[in-house]
């Protein structure tokens, strides 16, 4: 009888014993747990970005209509007209990220000190995409002159019938509407001394 009960002791002391070590580990390790899936949604998301971009420059350079399937797990993504910029905001950890722009053809300090919006087409991409905070992405699509400054370009964005989303399974559609052209004087200072303004206005809707 006494050797069944120390058995049974026993084994409730095991059980114990495993709980607690299984439960400390799960304490300790769940902090890490979120911090990698983080890191795993930041990289979907970064690749995402670059897909839209993708999808939006082919649509202009097309002028057709091109779709991209967009879930949303954490956070919201809307077109600021007023900027030219399609904005994705979220919270992904606790650690903000420093700022970079995904293009790596120009640094976050030249584009907060104002020197990022002209370009030169072949050099330079047509956007810049920056990342920052905790996670904040900015795809900011800027003008381009060619490489004698004699002519201008932009991908020129409109809104759609939506142009803001939540969290949930979405669809991004670009459709190629019209080409502008503007002649100087009078052009936007990122064309520097260009003669024209060609702009490929492309609407942008989220569904």
């Amino acid at each position: 009888m006494e050797k069944a009960q120390g058995t049974i002791i026993g084994f409730i002391l095991i059980t114990a014993i495993a709980i607690v070590i299984v439960s400390v580990t799960l304490f300790w390790a769940a902090p890490l747990l979120e911090e990698s899936r983080n890191q795993i949604e930041i990289q979907r998301l970064e690749q995402k970005m670059l897909e839209l971009h993708d999808t939006i420059e082919k649509t202009a350079a097309q002028q057709g209509r091109l779709s991209l399937p967009l879930p949303i797990g954490k956070g919201t993504i809307n077109l600021d007209s007023n900027s030219n910029s399609i904005l994705f905001k979220s919270q992904l950890g606790t650690n903000p990220i420093p700022c970079k722009n995904l293009f790596r053809d120009i640094t976050c300090s030249d584009v907060l000190a104002g020197q990022g919006e002209g370009g030169i087409i072949g050099i330079n991409e047509s956007a810049i995409l920056l990342e920052r905070e905790s996670v904040e992405f900015d795809l900011h699509y800027r003008f381009l002159t060619n490489s004698d400054e004699s002519k201008c370009f932009r991908i020129k964005l409109a809104p759609g019938r939506q142009t803001t989303a939540g969290t949930g399974r979405h669809t991004v559609f670009a459709t190629w509407l019209q080409e502008n052209i503007t002649l100087a004087p009078g052009l936007p200072t990122g064309c520097g001394d260009a003669a024209n303004l060609t702009e490929q206005l492309v609407e942008f809707n989220v569904e």
